[in-house]
């Protein structure tokens, strides 16, 4: 079985069996995977602080024939003033929310990856963010995805703010075939 490092930012976490979590993470070199890590449910857990939400942690992954499993956790960065915001811990979920249902599985981005840090570490140190900022890693994720051309969207893109939300959500919408569970969080 194949063991592999990478750094990867936490999208989100669920419950599987007792003790165990299954994480869904944005890898720098590997992509969107989806782990194990066993036991991190219990008091005397090492890794289950370094796989918070949102986290960078630089994980080793053992493959295997499903899910692969966590063996190895360590923090590259928490982003702590965004867990303190509310506001703010929104925002990371809204993009959370878009990695994970528009990026496909194992396919690694390295470009993608650093976009969505480097907003992250910009809001996590200037303990803001502007919409801007949310609308231009929108049209990334579009563009990337191949679903965002400027001949196509670009005369439609409006000039008010809040008109932009609302043409970016229902365009996300459209791609995913689904209602973004968080677009009502953001501004």
């Amino acid at each position: 079985m194949k063991t592999f490092t990478d750094d990867a930012i936490i999208l989100r976490r669920y419950p599987y069996g007792e003790r165990d979590v299954l994480f869904v993470m944005f890898a720098k070199y590997t992509g969107k995977i989806r782990a194990v890590a066993k036991g991190v449910r219990s008091i005397t857990s090492r890794r289950g602080g370094h796989l918070d939400l949102f986290n960078v942690a630089r994980v080793t992954i053992r493959e295997s024939s499903g899910l692969g499993l966590i063996t190895e956790a360590q923090t590259v960065e928490n982003f702590g003033y965004i867990k303190e915001d509310k506001s703010l811990v929104n925002v990371a979920y809204y993009i959370s929310e878009l990695v994970e249902h528009l990026i496909p599985d194992e396919e690694p981005d390295t470009d993608l990856f650093n976009q969505v840090i480097g907003l992250l570490t910009q809001i996590d140190s200037r303990k803001a963010y502007h919409s801007d900022q949310l609308r231009n890693l929108e049209r990334y994720l579009l563009k990337n995805a191949g679903f965002w051309s400027d001949e196509d969207h670009g005369s439609q893109y409006p000039k008010d703010p809040y008109q932009r939300k609302i043409f970016m959500h229902r365009l996300f919408e459209e791609v995913l075939e689904r209602t973004l569970n968080t677009k009502g969080l953001v501004k």
